[in-house]
Parts: structure tokens; C-alpha cells; sequence
């Protein structure tokens, strides 16, 4: 994977509109958006064709000198008397922005659609900018008007707590701040650059190279059998030297999000992050609660990761078939997803396919001006494709559902949208004998695992990146070392090369205090599976509770308990989840009918 789906966040203080995401990881990943105009409701044909005029926009370069130049117009009008000349501006600004930030969705779909394209590459990195320059020029003349002399009309106008609150309590960002979003967006792209280079990492053993490719490539088998040990040694020393590589970004990563913290009176990114960024309601110590529970069945979610393979072998079909069945499947889910999938099919708001230069996985983005959700993915029409098209299309389904209140402030709660994918994904496992036929009941168990892993993985990650920002002085090896000790705290062996394996996870470089939300919304999504599996009918009702209060509700404890879950802060929680998740892949692993045990144990 080249880039992996995360829209770059742009400066916090200014991503009302700009933070957009994707997984890294198959299936697992975030999205804002709001509710598209109303669809016609039809039915998915058996043989369904694609139409001639596909509903994505067309990417055009913008020039935001314009833009600039009506933001300081309009603080000149409101100054100058003239009102209903400069909300006249506003209004067009505003959809501008909107403009704007569809163009950067755009572009990165084109990119996604051939990472090789360099054009679409660098222009989503234009446009990302161009976003964050533009927000922060709009949202400074606006606090600036309602916190002027004539403040009154300007209120008046926008006659909502909200946006009024936002104008007011908006900090500008100052010159050392946008150099340093700048700074902070070159590296992300220095990584990147960095990571596209990951399987022709060599070393020298023996007299001869080897690169990570034989380690991780097709034929990794190869060398493996003829010598393990060799296998081995080439392994960690090309992990290692890659470490050292984007290492050193990693590094300045820190540093500068330290200083942009510092900026806006943050003792450390972290708590910057959990306050600006995620706009996070619970607090550290209530991921404490939920965080000791894990380190308590770590081992177990640990052993079934391993025991539990990605086999991608299941399932094919064409990715036109894959498509239209997993629809026939979420459509007698539920009525909510039925008709989203009468919509998102009926205006072809997907682009999937099967071609080599796709970015792999898939993600849901949100096209702000046309008001639209978007799915994105490659395919080769396996499982973990299925799954992962039933993940996404429960953000889709969520963000056809509810309407956006505020579109150029909210950015969505992560957990509640993951909640929303996750608990699609598990819904539809539960109903696709007719997809998986005699693989079913082990890729139920898979997607359980891959669930169990999430909360295991947003654990591991948040204690380690919390560490790290707390200690931004901290050298790579310590960093390294710090990093291999919460591993095996949450059960991990210690094997050949752990310390070195955050460095493959590209979360840690661009979205850094993200992946705890993996964790959270797992938690609701095993609790949904749960109850499926003694009444489905109340999972779904459970499910659509959750997409009907919507992505962007300000009190997650408040919506998971009006859907009738748990919330991980409660005594005991979180332990019962999980247990009730072990228990099920005990079971499964005792059955030997399960086709792809016995290799890994």
C-alpha cells in the first residue's frame, strides 16, 4: 500500500471540513459526511449494469487567490456598514469551502484509483493545503466580525448557538503555526515516499543481498524452507534498517506535533489530540477501565490472532457480482440499509475494481458539495472484500440516514462511526451463507477475531503513542523498546523483531491518538454480534438505533445506552464482551471442520 485511505487532517483547529478518512487496515476505518438529497427507491437488477455516466464530479485545479480576496471583501463590507452585501459573501464562501473540500475528495479518489498517478497525488497534497490556508482565512474574518463592534448583526444573522460559539471561540492561526501544519503535511508525504520503498529494503548476508521481498514477497515460501533461520536474520535486519528509515521522520513527526500543541497551551499532542482533534467526551481514566480488562484476555485475543489466518482463498466472483450480492444480502438486513443501497447503486456512488494499481483495502468519503457518500475500494472478489464492502457501506448506510447539522463544523464522533461499519460488517456475516456457502462459519470466526484484534490493537497503540508524546525527548531505540514492553504487557510473545512493528502502521505517522477509537467501537460492534446470536432481529433494531441518532451525537455513552449496549466505563463491561467473544472462538477452534486451523499452532 502506498498511501493508505486517512484524509490528511488539516489544522485542527480549522477541520470543520477537511478531515475525511479511510482504513489503513482492510476494513476498518472513519468517515464524516451528511445527508444526501432524497434518492428514487429501486430495485437492484439480478444482472445489474453499470451506467454510462458515473456520479463522481470532475476534479478541476482551483486557484484560491479569489477565495482570499472575497474573505477580506467581506469583513470590509460588514466593517463598512454594508451587511446584507457581506452575508451575501458569506454564503458564498461558504460554498466555496464546500467546493473545496470536494475537490480534495476528488482528487484523492483519482489517486486511489491508480497510486501511480502522480498528478492526482500531488494535487490532493495542493488541495489539502489549499484547504487548511482557505478555512483559517474564512474563519478569522468571521471571528473577527462577531467579536467586533457590530458583533449584534452578525449573530442576528447566523441565529445559531453553534456556529456562534465556534466564530467566537476560533484562534487564527499565526505564521509558526502554518509552518508548522506544513511541516507536519511534508513529512506525512516524506513517509509515504518512505514507505513506497519497503519491499526493496536490502541487506547483506552471507555475500549475498536479499531484499524485504523475499521475506514478504509471492515467493517468501522459498527461502523460508530452504533455510528458516536465514529467513529469519533477513527478516529482522531488513525490519530493522526500514525502522531506522522512517524512524527519523517518525521522530520529527513527534517534535513538530509537540510545538503545534504547545502553540495552542497543550502540555502534550496527546491531550491536544483527545480535546481538538477527536473532541473526545470520556477521559483518559475511563479508557483506563476498559484498557485493564484487555490486558486481562490480551493472551487469548493474541492466540487467535495467530490461530485464526487471512485466508483469502474462500470466496471469488467478479467484482460486479461481489458488488450486487453483498447488496442483496445488506438489503434483507435491514430497511434503512436497503434503502441506501437502492441509492448508492440507483447513482453508481462507488468506484470499485479489480486493477493492479488500486490502493488496496477500501474507504467511504464524503463529496460535501453534491452532498453524497462515495465508496472506494480494490477487489479480487475474495472474503475479506466482501466484508470489507459491508464495513463500508455502514458508514454509507449512516451518513444517508442522518443529516449533517452543521457542515462546515462537524467532523463526526469516530466511535460512533465505527460502531455504525462494524456492526454492519458483523450483521452481515451472520446472513451470508449464500455468499460463503461451506466457508461461513469460519469466516464468522475471522470477522470475530478481527474485531477481538481491534480492540487489542487500539489499546496497544494508545498507550504507546500516549508514552511517546508524554515523552516527546525519547530516542528511536527507547521508542522502539517502549513499544516491544506494552506488546507483551497485553499478552504478546516476544518474538523476533516486535519492537520494530509500529513502524509498519501508517495511523502512527498521519493520524496519530486514532486508533483508540478502533478499540471503543469494537466493544460496540462485539455486543451487537453478541445479541445477534440469541435474536438477530433485536442486533438489527440495536444497529439501527445507533445510525439513527447518528454520526455526529456529542454523548457516546448517552447513544450506545439509548441503543441498548454497554459502555465500556461501566464496572465489568468490557470484561463480559470480551469474554462472551473468547468463549465463541474457543468453540470454533475445537471444531476440526474448520478448514484453515492446524497450520498456525
Amino acid at each position: 500500500m502506498h498511501k493508505n485511505g486517512f484524509r490528511k487532517t488539516a489544522a485542527c483547529a480549522v477541520c470543520i471540513i477537511c478531515i475525511i478518512a479511510l482504513s489503513g487496515c482492510s476494513f476498518f476505518g472513519i468517515h464524516i459526511g451528511k445527508r444526501p438529497p432524497e434518492p428514487s427507491v429501486i430495485n437492484v437488477p439480478d444482472d445489474p449494469q453499470t451506467p454510462e455516466t458515473p456520479a463522481l464530479p470532475e476534479y478541476e485545479h482551483y486557484d484560491s487567490s479569489a477565495f482570499l480576496a472575497d474573505c477580506e471583501e467581506m469583513l470590509r463590507l460588514y466593517e463598512g456598514g454594508k451587511t446584507q452585501e457581506a452575508f451575501s459573501m458569506y454564503s458564498k464562501l461558504e460554498d466555496e469551502l464546500l467546493k473545496m473540500d470536494e475537490l480534495q475528495s476528488v482528487a484523492y479518489i483519482k489517486y486511489s484509483e491508480n497510486v501511480n498517478d502522480e498528478y492526482y497525488s500531488d494535487e490532493y497534497d495542493y488541495m489539502d493545503e489549499t484547504v487548511v490556508n482557505a478555512s483559517d482565512a474564512f474563519f478569522t474574518v468571521c471571528h473577527q466580525m462577531i467579536t467586533g463592534a457590530s458583533s449584534s448583526d452578525f449573530i442576528d444573522f447566523l441565529d445559531d448557538e453553534k456556529y456562534i460559539s465556534e466564530y467566537q471561540d476560533y484562534e487564527p492561526m499565526d505564521a509558526e503555526q502554518l509552518e508548522l501544519f506544513s511541516k507536519e503535511n511534508d513529512l506525512i508525504r516524506q513517509y509515504y515516499s518512505q514507505a513506497d520503498t519497503l519491499m526493496e529494503t536490502s541487506c547483506t548476508i552471507g555475500g549475498k543481498e536479499y531484499t524485504f521481498d523475499d521475506v514478504l514477497g509471492d515467493n517468501a515460501y522459498e527461502l523460508y524452507n530452504q533455510d528458516s533461520n536465514l529467513y529469519m536474520e533477513v527478516y529482522e535486519t531488513c525490519l530493522k534498517k526500514y525502522n531506522a528509515l522512517v524512524g527519523e521522520t517518525f521522530l520529527e513527526l513527534v517534535d513538530v506535533r509537540t510545538k503545534i500543541a504547545a502553540s495552542y497551551g497543550y502540555d502534550s499532542y496527546s491531550d491536544y489530540a483527545d480535546e481538538k482533534v477527536y473532541k473526545r467526551e470520556y477521559s483518559v481514566s475511563d479508557l483506563e477501565i476498559m484498557k485493564e480488562a484487555v490486558k486481562g484476555c490480551g493472551g487469548d485475543i493474541q492466540y487467535f490472532t495467530s490461530v485464526f489466518s487471512d485466508d483469502s482463498d474462500f470466496y471469488y466472483a467478479d467484482s460486479a457480482d461481489l458488488v450486487s450480492k453483498v447488496g442483496s444480502i445488506l438489503k434483507d438486513i435491514s430497511p434503512l440499509a436497503s434503502e441506501s443501497f437502492d441509492y448508492f447503486w440507483n447513482n453508481q456512488l462507488f468506484s470499485i475494481g479489480e486493477e493492479s494499481e488500486r490502493m488496496d483495502g477500501g474507504y467511504t468519503i464524503y463529496l460535501s458539495k453534491s452532498q453524497m457518500p462515495y465508496i472506494v475500494a480494490k477487489t479480487d472478489g475474495s472474503a475479506q472484500n466482501a466484508i470489507t464492502l459491508a464495513h463500508e457501506f455502514g458508514h454509507f448506510t449512516a451518513f444517508h440516514t442522518v443529516p449533517m447539522p452543521y457542515p462546515l463544523l462537524d467532523s463526526g464522533s469516530l466511535d460512533l462511526e465505527e460502531t455504525h461499519s462494524q456492526g454492519l460488517q458483523i450483521l452481515f456475516t451472520e446472513r451470508a451463507d449464500s455468499l460463503f456457502k461451506s466457508d461461513t462459519d469460519n469466516i464468522r470466526s475471522y470477522n470475530v477475531m478481527r474485531l477481538l484484534s481491534a480492540v487489542l490493537d487500539g489499546c496497544v497503540l494508545d498507550d504507546w503513542q500516549r508514552e511517546v508524546y508524554a515523552n516527546p525527548g525519547m530516542t528511536l531505540d527507547e521508542i522502539n523498546d517502549r513499544f516491544k514492553r506494552i506488546e507483551i504487557e497485553y499478552g504478546s510473545d516476544d518474538y523476533t523483531g516486535l519492537e520494530y512493528l509500529w513502524c509498519d502502521i501508517s495511523h502512527n505517522f498521519e493520524s496519530p491518538m486514532y486508533y483508540v477509537s478502533y478499540a471503543v467501537s469494537a466493544l460496540g460492534a462485539l455486543q451487537i454480534w453478541a445479541v445477534s446470536q440469541k435474536n438477530f432481529d433485536q442486533a438489527v433494531s440495536a444497529w439501527e438505533s445507533l445510525i439513527e441518532q447518528g454520526p455526529y451525537a456529542e454523548d457516546y455513552f448517552s447513544v450506545m445506552k439509548t441503543a441498548g449496549l454497554k459502555t465500556f466505563d461501566e464496572p465489568h463491561a468490557t470484561e463480559d464482551i470480551l469474554e462472551d467473544a473468547v468463549s465463541y472462538l474457543y468453540l470454533a477452534y475445537q471444531d476440526q471442520s474448520f478448514s484453515y486451523f492446524g497450520t498456525n499452532y
